[in-house]
């Protein structure tokens, strides 16, 4: 079975305890019968109880969740995450969001004398074992991302201006808007953009070109800087660095 389908599979589950295979099957892409083994599949390794129409989710399944943010990061990731790195110098107080994309920036920092705020709890891990200084913003506990959101967790980043800030997506729209699972997301992204000298977006080449209910404003949109492993299509002036591209749209 396709291991990024299984991780798709059982982030809907974590969100919404039920899926049905219709829904599946729109949203991986994939046909009835690839639905079908792949429930069968996760269903033997424990990771779901299948249902008539589809799948619900069953009471370890944070076993799993945690597992998938402590596993090796994919290559993607890593050639977005080391790039992104490169971006911040000396002395400079960034900021990290959660989420796999950015997490994988961490074990390339090399700037001294930096000072990361995050919402994110592995990234805190990360970085406090490299020594390096990490503000962990309060708010309630996401289980599935390990992360802080909430009201607490903007009025908190408000009050902050950053060197530069990072945040991973869930997808980007065909306007290069960024699209968020939910206002706590949202909203994070928002204040950040704002109250950021720069503001990178990273996000590898599968998250273009899809929709989602809350979307970034446009003219947050021209501020922002996109890393990626592979340009999209479209009317993006990309630039190679590395191992991957970087388009500075918001540094016109």
């Amino acid at each position: 079975m396709n291991e990024l389908r299984k991780e798709k599979i059982m982030e809907l589950l974590a969100e919404n305890e039920t899926v049905e295979k219709a829904y599946l099957e729109k949203e991986l892409g994939i046909s009835p019968s690839t639905v079908q083994r792949d429930l069968i599949e996760m269903e033997r390794e424990g990771l779901l109880v299948r249902t008539w129409g589809g799948a619900k989710r069953v009471s370890n399944v944070s076993i799993y969740k945690r597992s998938l943010l402590q596993e090796k990061i994919a290559n993607p990731l890593k050639v977005i995450g080391e790039i992104a790195a490169s971006k911040v110098k000396d002395g400079e107080l960034i900021f990290m969001g959660a989420g796999k994309t950015t997490l994988a920036m961490a074990e390339y920092l090399t700037a001294e004398d930096i000072t990361v705020i995050t919402n994110g709890i592995p990234q805190l891990e990360a970085l406090a074992k490299r020594n390096i200084n990490v503000f962990l913003l309060c708010g309630y506990f996401k289980e599935f991302s390990r992360s802080v959101v909430g009201y607490q967790t903007v009025k908190m980043l408000e009050t902050y201006h950053f060197d530069k800030a990072f945040t991973g997506v869930r997808g980007i729209d065909k306007n290069y808007q960024l699209l968020s699972r939910d206002g706590y997301e949202h909203n994070i992204k928002k204040i950040c953009i704002q109250n950021a000298q720069e503001a990178y977006v990273l996000a590898d080449h599968s998250k273009y070109n899809r929709t989602a209910m809350f979307v970034t404003e446009e003219e947050q949109t021209s501020r922002l800087n996109y890393i990626t492993d592979f340009p999209w299509e479209g009317n993006c002036d990309f630039l190679q660095e590395m191992r991957g591209y970087v388009w500075y749209k918001g540094q016109k």
